[in-house]
């Protein structure tokens, strides 16, 4: 009876360290040092309403915004991952059929590739600028905007992948419209 007596204080200590007290520590380590990002990179409105995190991806289906990757987790944040469909699954190539129909792309005109494959979480809020780019002219039209100004915003807005190795650029999809939507307002 002593060790059985003994092993129930050992289990509620260790769930009291392990479950409650080490949580807790982090949680205020993080709200102290970096409550912006431990919140979550959470961005809020005018009226102070969440609008959106700056880290996950949300969709976007009007014509005056830019659209991110699409999205195996229906850009739900509690089921993040890939649809583990295998290239050869046909709902992929009918997923991209969609794709390239709903953004006019063609021979001349091709879609980018991260315009028409999912990231790995499903959420990923960047999208390159290249992809930015191909948009640009719809949501150029869509704002009475000119091709040339919204260009001039990616541009502003780019940042590297990689800044050790290659050129490629990166655009959040989020900020970017949220760009556009503050300069609709004013």
């Amino acid at each position: 009876m002593k060790h059985l007596i003994i092993s129930l204080k050992l289990i509620v200590l260790t769930i009291a360290v392990c479950c409650i007290a080490y949580p807790a520590l982090i949680y205020a380590a993080a709200q102290i040092c970096t409550p912006y990002t431990a919140e979550g990179w959470l961005l809020t409105g005018k009226t102070g309403k969440v609008t959106g995190s700056e880290i996950i991806a949300q969709a976007f289906t009007q014509d005056k915004y830019f659209q991110p990757r699409p999205s195996a987790a229906d850009y739900n944040a509690s089921s993040a991952g890939g649809s583990n469909l295998s290239p050869n699954n046909p709902a992929i190539s009918e997923r991209a059929k969609t794709l390239i129909a709903r953004f006019k792309a063609d021979e001349k005109n091709k879609l980018p590739t991260d315009l028409a494959t999912a990231s790995g979480s499903g959420l990923d809020p960047h999208i390159t600028l290249e992809a930015a780019l191909f948009q640009g002219k719809r949501v150029a039209d869509a704002r009475k905007m000119s091709v040339e100004k919204i260009k001039e915003i990616l541009n502003e807005n780019a940042i590297r992948a990689n800044p050790f190795g290659d050129e490629t650029k990166l655009i959040n999809v989020l900020m970017v419209n949220r760009e556009l939507d503050s300069l609709n307002e004013k």
